[in-house]
């Protein structure tokens, strides 16, 4: 069985490298969403949770992935390729993290 905890606190610190780095783009539409998915792990790692809290907060972040116009067509092109290639490497593990948390029971 995979440790939540463990596997919350990672999710947290990509969200926060993430989330720094979003915020130096000027006007970057997806800033907000991660600062609050951030806000919730966060809040979660230092008070506890339930699998569907963590359930929760994996279908918030994953909820801008995919389709057009989605984080994943996110291309911050003017900020130069090291940023763009810091946010393409942060999307992906983000993304595959908050999916690692999410269980879901068959009944």
């Amino acid at each position: 069985m995979p440790n939540r905890s463990e596997q919350l606190r990672s999710l947290v610190e990509l969200l926060r490298q993430l989330t720094s780095i979003l915020r130096e783009i000027h006007g970057c539409r997806w800033t907000a969403h991660f600062q609050s998915c951030l806000a919730t792990a966060e809040y979660l790692d230092a008070v506890g949770f339930a699998q569907s809290d963590l359930n929760e907060l994996a279908s918030r972040v994953g909820s801008v992935y995919g389709g057009s116009g989605s984080f994943n067509d996110y291309v911050p092109f003017h900020e130069g390729q090291e940023l763009m290639n810091k946010v393409d490497a942060l999307r992906t593990k983000v993304a595959d993290n908050a999916t690692e948390l999410r269980v879901i029971s068959r009944h």
